[in-house]
């Protein structure tokens, strides 16, 4: 599990999602207008929309519909047409209204109306290097953080920019037509009894074991929005037999410990976060235990327990850029060095990092940092480098030509640019990616993912 989180976080480094504000991830924005609403019969007309963004919503479902209704609007501004004044002067109301996803989605489509590039919200500095991990113990050895807001200051008004998020949205568009009408279903349900839910940024820590793996721990959590008692609700709807349990925090937030028949500890707390704790592997623990991880994480959040940030990676961390959108980083016992060791590199660091983060001049830039036994070590992992990834591009010749064997090729081909250098028993790198590059990688997704939707 942990590292399936550790991979997902360094694609999206590879990418440049981290950090640039361009992927969708709310559930009103992943959903497809022209699909919700004809199940509605709702006509995706401007005098048919514009009540119901103007509308104030009384319940889950009027607030998630209010939502698509001011999204359509934005996003359909060509078609506004006699209504343009009336569509502009409601989206006015709306964005400067109180605080919550109205008014979010009212400023990013009144920018649209009015011809302009929409502010992206952004993270604050220090997001994914620090507040991430705030909760996680001290002994966690692996993490990683993810943050899908824009980087502090980034702007979005480039042509180039605009066509990444073009080339985002056919990709979700290809992912969609997987999706079961059933499932779809479900999804609205949801969405109409809970309200939209948005994640910002979300994290891991995993404290190794490498002489007992079933003593392993592992603590994920997503940080966002969403109505904490209408997801309560839904959670009783759904599943009438579950046993939820509910305190106050020590700012008398609300804190529900949810037991699931997985043993997976799920709490949530207040509107803002989903923390899971257990055991990645079977470890003959009952649900009890992994809710002392869940208390145990809560603690460190309250100050009671010393977090990450003051473990073994807490220098690693200290070194990451403040304004980094993702991160992963790791420190790697003996006991796996050794193993690791027999790679054909023949060395490994003891602790590693790599993070991401946009660049002031467009596109991003992905940047490693290696902590090695000794000045000898560094120097075998940079001369060796260069060499793996020719091996891997040499074996790629033999394979199909299939979309995705193209994409992996191009990433190999990408990170070949990482130049490593050896600064004593450190080795350091830097990959430059421009926003052409990064378009040319989502293209090349978006054909692997259309091939296998058939799309």
């Amino acid at each position: 599990m942990a590292f399936a989180g550790g991979s997902v976080v360094m694609l999206g480094l590879l990418l440049g999602l981290g950090g640039g504000g361009n992927v969708p991830h709310d559930l009103a924005s992943l959903v497809e207008l022209e699909d919700y609403f004809s199940r509605g019969s709702i006509e995706t007309k401007p005098e048919v929309l514009l009540p119901l963004a103007g509308k104030s919503p009384s319940d889950a479902k009027e607030s998630f519909t209010q939502l698509l209704a001011i999204r359509w609007l934005g996003e359909n501004a060509a078609q506004l047409a006699t209504h343009k004044d009336a569509v502009r002067k409601s989206l006015q109301q709306l964005a400067q209204g109180a605080e919550g996803f109205a008014r979010d989605y009212a400023q990013v489509a009144l920018a649209r109306v009015e011809g302009k590039p929409p502010t992206p919200r952004a993270f604050a500095k220090d997001s994914v290097r620090q507040e991430a991990f705030a909760w996680f113990p001290e002994q966690v050895m692996m993490a990683g953080a993810f943050d899908l807001r824009a980087a502090p200051g980034q702007k979005t008004d480039s042509a180039n920019e605009q066509a990444i998020v073009k080339e985002l949205r056919q990709i979700q568009s290809h992912l969609q037509k997987l999706i079961p009408n059933a499932a779809k279903d479900e999804i609205y349900i949801f969405a109409e009894t809970v309200g939209n839910v948005r994640v910002d940024r979300v994290s891991y820590g995993f404290i190794l074991d490498v002489v007992n793996p079933a003593g392993q721990q592992i603590f994920a959590r997503a940080t966002g929005r969403f109505d904490h008692k209408r997801a309560l609700d839904y959670l009783r709807q759904t599943l009438p037999n579950l046993k939820i349990e509910e305190k106050k925090g020590a700012k008398g937030e609300p804190i529900t410990f949810i037991k699931f028949d997985e043993p997976v500890a799920v709490v949530l707390v207040g509107d803002t976060d989903v923390l899971l704790a257990g055991h990645p592997v079977e470890s003959g623990k009952n649900e009890g235990g992994n809710f002392d991880l869940v208390e145990q994480a809560l603690a460190v959040r309250d100050g009671k327990k010393p977090s990450m940030l003051k473990g073994a990676l807490a220098k690693l961390l200290e070194e990451v850029a403040p304004e980094a959108g993702g991160v992963v980083a790791c420190e790697i016992p003996a006991m796996a060095r050794g193993e690791l060791a027999r790679s054909p590199i023949g060395v490994t660091p003891h602790q590693f990092s790599i993070e991401g983060g946009a660049s002031g001049t467009g596109g991003f830039t992905v940047r490693f940092r290696g902590l090695m036994d000794n000045d000898a070590d560094a120097k075998k992992l940079v001369d060796g480098y260069k060499d793996l990834i020719k091996a891997g591009l040499e074996q790629m010749k033999n394979l199909p030509q299939r979309p995705e064997m193209d994409l992996i090729k191009l990433f190999l081909e990408t990170i070949q640019g990482v130049e490593l250098k050896a600064e004593g028993a450190k080795v350091l790198g830097e990959l430059r990616i421009t926003q052409d590059l990064q378009k040319t990688l989502l293209e090349k997704a978006g054909e692997a993912v259309k091939k296998e939707t058939g799309g």
